[in-house]
């Protein structure tokens, strides 16, 4: 298998390990050590931009770090990135290696449908133990139209109290959520009489916050109005008469300030602490005057690090009064980043050469970065990546309650960790299992491979690590006459069951959070895919890089039942193909109906159809496959669909009914095992174009594997595009103590 791409990596897992040496001795703990250890992962996505049209390519990079110190994971080896849909099913899912704690990959728009909508999910195995720490965010799609009405019939707005409810009497900043398809700008919060008490604009992201002070025995009410007149009103949460609430009241360069406030009822009941929290890690502490019911505090800016912390009121009996989470921008874990040879103007079609240099207190520091260049025909707004700590804050309290509880208790282990892909089965004789029989593993397509194995007293035995790409095929047979039998989970598809997690309106949940899996439902083959926008007839297993189903035609098993030869049916519905060569030794080629034809009606010198089985390209084309070993068949005629194989000429796409068994319980007595796994998802290259197709806003650079030298530098050269417009560099990157850095710059093509 070729890994060449995460060969730059090697570097940064050497720096790891020489770093921090018990991370390795964490990755050979037992996994319940682990789980105990606190060391839960976190994923986040660096996406090459903050918006999409349909038919956009979505380019990430993963970045994968242990949450309590934002290292590099070296727990898990696989990363999961899925397309999901709003109620949870999946409409494209990627099987990614992880190198040093990052990986890079792409996900299709294409097909997408402008009235759904979608979010991007991303986890390890490891993770499924807790399923609120996964990634989620929503794809934000240009032009999306989703109905009004049936959008007001959900759950438009959605509130996040300060400190996750309203109390009586205390001043409160309240963060709605609006919404983000519906067309409104402004709005209101009322009492149940009506009086106006706060007023609101709808900002980016679709959040805005207010500031009121509830009272008990009242009901309070957000009210928008959409553009076609329509008003949505819903009620806040109901306000509670007993509680504490710790209140972040400005953050600027040298202090966080904040106030904590208590009821009546909670004065002089004992010692209260207030506690700041990365993860489990408490990084300050200090006692709160308890006969006091308002306290002002003060936090010097450089005590803190970096990222998203939280803070925490605790009663002399340990219980958690009131918790909230809050954004932090300090120097003392971030990679500072600069470019400074790079220009304020350039011409149209210049080439753009400039060094990346990172540092941190005037050190060089050797990492991993990714960059992204996003064009547009009009100015970016300045504060778009910039902001203030009251955006960010906004933002991190809209997520706050998606999170695990501040006082997580033992975790109770599901799932282990995942080093590599592996096979799994079992021998048996007579039905019983068999020990010590030797079990042999050879691939049949891709790169050569070759294992053995030994059962063991159970019958079992692993193949493991057998790192391969999606479409490769596997032969499994024992040394005798042996009946083995191939787990269904060891086939790798992580299909989870999803369930919809909608609360009711007016609490102090996030209504539309995404559907978490449910951990007790074991793994089996992907039923539940849904191409979205089509009625897919293709095979959940289909090795289509554009997804299942994504092509100018699709046929199934059932629609073949007639044909006597895979030949005659292809020849019969897709009269586009014409067959040209031996009837025993031919080549399918596309029709054209342009002007330059030959007398044939193809084009002068057509490239012939590709042939994929199983996602192995198949060179002995179609002749030698019988219909009945035929589970689905997708044709790719345009150019919307054949790009991204770079095949000019089309493709066909064959998914086999040993490629559907994949995923279920394979057994065979005295004869070899034919398995066709899932691999690590296919990755195709970045191809800058000078044109671009979406001149509102394109990615014209992309590169998520830029590894930083000795004296923390890296070369980045691109050619600007034909058309003056404006232009941001957007840099993401991490170290190997798990110091981060994001910088943004923008310049303008005349």
């Amino acid at each position: 298998m070729d890994y060449k791409r995460f060969l730059p990596l090697l570097l940064l897992a050497v720096l790891i390990e020489t770093a921090d040496a018990q991370d390795k001795n964490q990755s050979n703990q037992t996994s319940s050590e682990i789980l105990n250890a606190d060391s839960q992962e976190k994923v986040d996505l660096h996406l090459d931009k903050p918006y999409y049209a349909i038919g956009d390519d979505i380019w990430f990079k993963a970045y994968v770090t242990i949450a309590k110190d934002n290292k590099p994971t070296a727990i898990s080896g696989i990363l999961y990135v899925e397309l999901i849909e709003d109620n949870g099913n999946p409409v494209q899912q990627l099987t990614l290696p992880l190198q040093s704690g990052v990986s890079w990959g792409m996900l299709k728009t294409t097909g997408l449908s402008q009235e759904k909508k979608y979010s991007i999910r991303a986890y390890t195995k490891w993770m499924r133990n807790i399923p609120s720490s996964f990634y989620n965010k929503t794809l934000q799609i240009q032009g999306q139209t989703l109905g009004q009405t049936a959008l007001a019939n959900k759950s438009a707005i959605n509130f996040f109290p300060e400190g996750g409810r309203l109390i009586d009497g205390i001043p409160t900043k309240v963060v709605l959520k609006i919404e983000a398809q519906l067309k409104t700008e402004k709005g209101l919060v009322i009492n149940q009489s009506g009086d106006e008490l706060a007023s609101f604009n709808v900002g980016k992201n679709s959040l805005t916050h207010v500031f009121i002070t509830p009272k008990k025995d009242e009901k309070y009410f957000a009210s928008i109005t959409l553009e076609n007149g329509e008003t949505i009103k819903q009620q806040l949460p109901t306000v509670q008469t007993s509680g504490a609430l710790v209140s972040v009241r400005d953050i600027d360069t040298n202090r966080v300030s904040m106030r904590v406030y208590l009821t009546q009822d909670l004065l002089k009941q004992g010692i209260i602490t207030l506690n700041v929290k990365k993860e489990n890690e408490v990084l300050l502490s200090t006692n709160i005057p308890a006969d006091k019911p308002t306290s002002i505090i003060n936090i010097p800016l450089n005590d803190l690090v970096s990222g998203t912390l939280r803070i925490s009121l605790v009663s002399s009996k340990n219980e958690v009064l009131s918790e909230r989470p809050i954004a932090i921008n300090s120097s003392l874990n971030k990679i500072t980043v600069s470019i400074p040879d790079i220009k304020e103007t350039y011409n149209a079609k210049d080439q753009t050469t400039f060094t990346l240099s990172a540092s941190q207190n005037a050190a060089p520091i050797r990492g991993s970065f990714s960059v992204a260049v996003n064009y547009s025909n009009k100015a970016f707004d300045p504060q778009s990546d910039q902001g203030n700590w009251k955006d960010y804050d906004d933002i991190v309290l809209s997520q706050h309650f998606e999170q695990p509880p501040f006082e997580t208790k033992a975790v109770t282990q599901k799932y282990t960790p995942e080093k590599n892909l592996e096979i799994n089965g079992k021998v048996l004789r007579d039905k019983k299992p068999s020990k010590g029989v030797k079990v042999s593993l050879y691939s049949i397509t891709g790169p050569f491979t070759t294992m053995d194995a030994i059962s063991d007293n159970d019958g079992r035995f692993t193949f493991s690590p057998v790192n391969f790409f999606e479409g490769t095929r596997f032969a499994i047979k024992a040394n005798g006459a042996f009946q083995v039998s191939i787990d269904a989970d060891s086939t790798n598809f992580h299909n989870l069951e999803y369930q919809n997690n909608l609360t009711t309106q007016g609490t102090n949940t996030n209504i539309n959070k995404v559907a978490t899996p449910n951990p007790d439902k074991k793994a089996t083959t992907l039923k539940q895919v849904e191409i979205v926008g089509k009625t897919s007839k293709a095979s959940p297993l289909s090795s289509n890089m554009n997804g299942p189903g994504m092509a100018d035609h699709v046929f199934n098993s059932k629609d073949m039942e007639r044909s006597v030869s895979l030949e005659q049916f292809i020849d019969t519905n897709v009269p586009s193909l014409q067959r040209i060569g031996d009837p025993t030794d031919f080549k399918y080629y596309l029709r054209r109906n342009a002007a330059n034809v030959d007398e044939e009606g193809l084009l002068s010198s057509p490239d012939p159809v590709v042939i994929m089985v199983d996602g192995v390209p198949n060179a002995g084309g179609v002749e030698n496959l019988t219909i009945d070993d035929v589970e689905s068949l997708e044709v790719l005629k345009s150019a919307e669909y054949s790009a991204v194989y770079g095949a000019p000429g089309g493709l066909i796409i064959i998914t086999t009914k040993r490629g559907r068994n994949a995923g279920q319980n394979i057994s065979s007595i005295g004869k070899p095992v034919v398995v066709s796994p899932r691999g690590f998802s296919k990755t195709p290259d970045f191809h800058q174009s000078t044109n671009t197709s979406n001149p509102t806003y394109s990615t014209i650079f992309w590169n998520p594997n830029i590894i930083t030298d000795i004296s923390g530098k890296a070369t980045i050269t691109y050619a600007n595009l034909n058309t003056p417009g404006f232009y941001k560099i957007i840099i993401n990157g991490i170290d190997a103590d798990g110091n981060f850095a994001r910088k943004v710059v923008t310049y303008e093509v005349k």
